[in-house]
C-alpha cells in the first residue's frame, strides 16, 4: 500500500488537505479530505472522498467490485455516512446506487439503500458486522426488474420482496435468502413465486420453492450439494422456461437421493409436442428408477410416439433398460411407415444390447446382441454380436453384418475427437 497526503494539525484538529492511499497492483485507490477533531473517546469526523477499483475481499476471489464511488463521513461515533457508487460481483448484477447509514468499530448499519439494477429499481436496508462471526443481513425490495438482463430469452419484468442474512464474507460462508413475494410477468403471462434457499457447508437447502407462470408451476424442496435429498413437481406449459432451444410441454414429479455424483433417482416424466432442432415428438412418457450408486438394479422405460428424427417419421419407439450401471441390458423397438419419396419401406426394428457404463468418463461399452428389421416383404437380422463403444472422445463399432436370405451387408466404423478423425467401412 502506498500513501501520500498533506494537511495541518492544531488544537486537537487535523485538517486533511488531501490524503490518498493506493495499491499499485490492483489499481485500488482511496482519497479523502476534510477535518478530524480528536475527542475523549473517539474522533469527530467531517470527511469526504472517493475511490476507484475497490474490491472485497482485497485479495483472492472478489465477492463484490466497485469501479468508482464517492462518500461522506461525519459526526461523532457512530459516524454517519452517505455514498454513491457502482458495484458488480460474480453473483451480483451490475448496479448503481446511493446509500446512507452509520458505522462504528463493530458494525455498519445501512438505513437506506436505493439504486438501479437489471433496468429496474432496488431499495432496502441492512446491517453488516466485522465482529465475532461477522453476521450480516439485508432487506430488499425490487421493482420492475428485467429478466432479460439475467437470461436474454426471458421476456418479462418482476417485482420481488425478500431478505437475506449470513455470517462471514467468504464464498463458502453460510447464508439464507427468503423471497416472501415474487410477482410480475414472464412471456406476457402472470408470474408469482416464493420460497427460501439456505447455503451451508457446500449444500443448498431449498424450502418450499414455488414458482407459477400462468398454467406452469414448479415446486421444489430438499437438499442439493455433495449429498442430495431433493423432491420436485413440475408442470411446464413451455419448455423454453428451461432452455430457449426447447419447445413443448412437460409434467414431471420425482425425487433424487444419495450423492450428487451418483444419486438414486425416481421420477415420472411426460412430454408433449417436443421440438428440439430437427427432432420432434408428439408425446414421450418416461418411468425412471435409477440407482447410479449401483446398490440395486435400475429400471428405465421410455415410450414415444409421433417421432421425427433424421428426416424419418416413427409411429412408436420404446427404450427399456434394466440392471446396474456396471452390467445392464438395453432394448429398443421402433416402428415406421417408411418414406415413399425416398423409396424406404415401412419396418419394425428391434435392437438388444448389453454392457457397462462409466459415469465419470460418460462412456458406455458393450455388445450389440440383436438387430432385427421386419419389412412387408421380408427382413434382416444381425449375423452375430458386435462390440460397441460410445463416449465423448471415442465411438467405435466392431465389424457387424446384417443378413437377409442370401444378401449380406457388413459395416464397421470409428470416430475419435482427438485428432478429429473418423472412418466407415461397409461391404
Amino acid at each position: 500500500v502506498r500513501v501520500r497526503g498533506s494537511g495541518k494539525f492544531a488544537d486537537q484538529v487535523l485538517d486533511v488537505v488531501s490524503l490518498k492511499a493506493w495499491m499499485p497492483r490492483s489499481g485500488l485507490a482511496v482519497s479523502t479530505a476534510g477535518e478530524v477533531r480528536f475527542a475523549e473517546h473517539a474522533p469527530v469526523l467531517n470527511l469526504e472522498g472517493d475511490w476507484t477499483k475497490f474490491r472485497w475481499p482485497l485479495t483472492g476471489d472478489a465477492f463484490v467490485e466497485s469501479a468508482s464511488g464517492k462518500y461522506t463521513l461525519a459526526g461523532p461515533l457512530p459516524y454517519a455516512f452517505e455514498l454513491t457508487a457502482q458495484a458488480v460481483g460474480p453473483q451480483i448484477p451490475a448496479a448503481s446506487f446511493t446509500a446512507a447509514g452509520s458505522i462504528d468499530r463493530q458494525q455498519l448499519m445501512l438505513g437506506r439503500f436505493d439504486g438501479t439494477t437489471l433496468d429496474g429499481r432496488l431499495s432496502g436496508s441492512g446491517r453488516l458486522s466485522w465482529d465475532g462471526d461477522k453476521p450480516w443481513r439485508a432487506q430488499l425490495d425490487g421493482r420492475s426488474l428485467d429478466l432479460a438482463k439475467l437470461r436474454p430469452d426471458l421476456s418479462g419484468r418482476v417485482d420481488i420482496v425478500g431478505d437475506i442474512d449470513g455470517r462471514g464474507f467468504e464464498a463458502t460462508a453460510p447464508w439464507t435468502a427468503r423471497v416472501t413475494k415474487l410477482s410480475g410477468s414472464l412471456y406476457g403471462r402472470p408470474l408469482t413465486g416464493n420460497g427460501e434457499i439456505a447455503y451451508r457447508d457446500g449444500t443448498f437447502e431449498l424450502k418450499r420453492i414455488q414458482v407459477a407462470n400462468a398454467g406452469s408451476r414448479v415446486d421444489i424442496d430438499g437438499l442439493w450439494g455433495p449429498n442430495v435429498d431433493l423432491r420436485w413437481s413440475a408442470n411446464l406449459k413451455t419448455l423454453a422456461l428451461i432452455d430457449p432451444s426447447l419447445h413443448g410441454e412437460l409434467v414431471s414429479a420425482g425425487s433424487a437421493r444419495g450423492t450428487q455424483a451418483r444419486p438414486d433417482v425416481k421420477a415420472e416424466v411426460s412430454v408433449r409436442n417436443l421440438v428440439y432442432g430437427s427432432v420432434t415428438a408428439g408425446s414421450i412418457e418416461a418411468d425412471l428408477d435409477i440407482d447410479l450408486a449401483d446398490q440395486r438394479d435400475s429400471r428405465v422405460d421410455v415410450q414415444a410416439s409421433g417421432v421425427l428424427a433424421g428426416g424419418l417419421q416413427f409411429e412408436a419407439m420404446r427404450l427399456q433398460a434394466k440392471g446396474r450401471v456396471a452390467d445392464h441390458d438395453l432394448n429398443l423397438t421402433a416402428t415406421s411407415q417408411g418414406d415413399p419419396q425416398r423409396k424406404l419401406a415401412g419396418f419394425k426394428a428391434i435392437f438388444a444390447a448389453s454392457g457397462r457404463g462409466d459415469i465419470p468418463a460418460r462412456s458406455w461399452a458393450g455388445t450389440l446382441d440383436e438387430a432385427t428389421f421386419a419389412f412387408p416383404d421380408g427382413g434382416a437380422k444381425l449375423a452375430q454380436p458386435a462390440a460397441l463403444e460410445v463416449g465423448p472422445a471415442l465411438m467405435r463399432s466392431a465389424p457387424a453384418c446384417l443378413v437377409a436370405d442370401d444378401a449380406r451387408l457388413c459395416f464397421e466404423g470409428e470416430w475419435q475427437r482427438t485428432p478429429g478423425s473418423w472412418r466407415v467401412l461397409y461391404s
